[in-house]
């Protein structure tokens, strides 16, 4: 999956799913 400059409405579970992946690498449970 390639992510998207512009994000898109449908793509809005995709940004969320990269911020929790993020959050993960800062405060790993």
């Amino acid at each position: 999956m390639v992510p998207n400059l512009i994000p898109r409405p449908q793509s809005k579970m995709f940004l969320m799913c990269q911020l929790i992946q993020k959050l993960r690498l800062i405060n790993p449970i």
